[in-house]
């Protein structure tokens, strides 16, 4: 993961603040991938997939309600993955660095010439990650901004 303060530097993050309708359309995202990584039918890869976009999303809500917002640029994933300890605080950091490391191996899924890159642990693992994100990013929405949570 990449330092928060590097990366507003860069120019990789930078503060825009993101209306209601859109971060609760995001919740919304978040919530129906994190229901689908949880699809028996689906293969191990596929759900791992849809599992980290899950976390991925509720970290763009976090960056987003907070009032920032990355940048198109390379390491856009990673960037809002740096975000989440930086403003949810450090008792997340660990779930932060398990995500960061999902997500490469979501891109070796994306990208990578293998197939059955993943395993039922791998993805069991990742769908309990992902839980307690949400539980965290719900919490501190609840406290910082109840009002993304309404409607």
């Amino acid at each position: 993961m990449q330092s928060w303060k590097k990366l507003l530097v860069e120019g990789r993050i930078k503060r825009r603040r993101s209306s209601p309708d859109e971060i609760r359309k995001m919740i919304k995202r978040a919530q129906t991938y994190l229901t689908d990584a949880n699809l028996e039918a689906l293969s191990m890869d596929t759900r791992y997939q849809i599992a980290y976009e899950s976390g991925r999303m509720w970290c763009e809500v976090v960056v987003r309600a907070a009032g920032f917002r990355t940048t198109s640029a390379s390491g856009h994933h990673e960037a809002v993955i740096s975000g989440l300890p930086e403003i949810l605080g450090p008792e997340v950091e660990n779930l932060a660095i398990f995500l960061d490391k999902s997500r490469k191996i979501r891109h070796a899924i994306m990208y990578g010439d293998e197939l059955d890159v993943t395993t039922p642990n791998y993805v069991k693992s990742l769908i309990k990650t992902v839980n307690e994100i949400q539980d965290n990013a719900v919490a501190w929405l609840k406290k910082e901004y109840p009002d993304l949570l309404s409607k």
